[in-house]
């Protein structure tokens, strides 16, 4: 059976991992070092962050469209800028400073947390540095690597090929088939036939978990990871945390559940909601 490493102080009642969607959620401004402390100190076990590859190689942690719709900022732009065009970039939005990935990495070591590392940028070639980074800040046991890219997944594995403990670091897949939108809510795409498939071929190597957008996750799916002696994370896109879903995440039994209102979720975990 499936059970993800916890520590005990930070265990919810309802025997789920509790993870901070971009460090605290909505409770502090995502990916920021504020939402790491933030996440520390209101008892969460784990955080996701997004890392991302500008173009001189500096490694910084932003999904990049966090500072606003009107930035000026898109994903494809930031692999082309140096370190010293992506800051002034951003103080011109007024979001607050963007951390480097070593100052992240410090961050959740002092606070106890494990990291769910997003590998944002599709760029295998970034792959040794990050590897690098947790190494040098001594979380390579607390961390976790995840990307929608498959080949992120593998260039991990094979990069902490022949190191035994970058070899035992988790890959986790994650998939989202809601990849539409009709009047602001996600519209379910089918699940394709081959979704057992795609869990064993995701990483390269054995899969830690399947990291499901919970918005259009189904029973079936966890249950097919489940089968698949396979994890099972949901995520919430901003804005769609709710009680009820998280009730029903709850009755599905999945592993870990990253949120953005981290006190709702509490409440539904420890039973003290509606």
């Amino acid at each position: 059976v499936f059970s993800p490493p916890r520590l005990s102080h930070h265990a919810m009642p309802a025997g789920v991992e509790l993870q901070g969607h971009r460090g605290a959620g909505n409770h502090a401004a995502h990916n920021t070092l504020e939402a790491f402390r933030w996440a520390a100190e209101h008892g969460l076990h784990s955080v996701e962050y997004d890392i991302m590859c500008l173009g001189d190689g500096t490694l910084v942690v932003t999904h990049g469209p966090e500072m606003g719709v009107d930035s000026g900022i898109a994903k494809q732009d930031i692999g082309a800028m140096t370190l010293a065009e992506f800051t002034g970039l951003v103080e011109r939005t007024g979001h607050p400073p963007v951390p480097l990935l070593s100052e992240v990495v410090d961050a959740c070591r002092e606070g106890g947390l494990v990291m769910n590392a997003e590998l944002k940028s599709n760029a295998p070639a970034m792959v040794p540095d990050v590897l690098a980074c947790i190494e040098k800040g001594g979380m390579v046991e607390r961390t976790r690597f995840s990307s929608f890219h498959r080949g992120m997944l593998v260039a991990v594995a094979e990069a902490a090929r022949g190191k035994p403990e970058l070899e035992k670091v988790p890959l986790c897949a994650l998939y989202n088939p809601a990849i539409a939108q009709e009047e602001g809510k996600v519209i379910r795409q089918k699940t394709p036939e081959d979704f057992a498939t795609w869990l064993k071929e995701s990483a390269g190597r054995e899969l830690y978990s399947a990291n499901l957008c919970a918005a259009c996750v189904t029973a079936e799916e966890v249950q097919a990871a489940r089968k698949a002696g396979v994890g099972v994370m949901v995520w919430y896109p901003v804005g769609e945390d709710s009680e009820e879903s998280f009730r029903r995440m709850l009755e599905f039994g999945v592993d870990t559940i990253c949120v953005n209102d981290v006190e709702l979720f509490k409440r539904v975990a420890g039973g003290t909601t509606g």
